[in-house]
């Protein structure tokens, strides 16, 4: 789960798909993460304030994925997509506000 300051699981407070106010289908709430040691049974989170915007990003834990056709991702309307590896770090970050107000593009190549 994506966690922290303006995202779905913002901490000690919760929230309501009302909260959601930049639509449910592009709100991220879960996401496929390879490039960390977790398991995928742990309850640890990925952290918004100190995660990468760029998928697969070797360097710093994010979402990434192994598979070719990118990494999974659970939306806050219940859809699961695959993430372009391509997808713009300033649309990956939109996506895991949930009232950021940011336009957002999900069909990148």
């Amino acid at each position: 789960m994506i966690v922290g300051p303006k995202t779905a699981s913002p901490g000690a407070r919760s929230i309501t798909l009302g909260d959601i106010r930049d639509g449910l289908d592009k709100t991220i709430m879960i996401a496929e993460v390879s490039n960390v040691d977790i398991l995928w049974y742990e309850p640890r989170d990925l952290d918004a304030a100190t995660m990468s915007w760029i998928i697969n990003d070797p360097s710093r834990p994010g979402i990434s994925s192994l598979h070719d056709r990118g990494p999974a991702v659970l939306f806050a309307d219940g859809t699961v997509r695959r993430l372009s590896t391509y997808q713009p770090p300033e649309d990956l970050k939109a996506m895991t506000t949930i009232n950021g107000g940011e336009p957002v593009d999900l069909d990148h190549p």
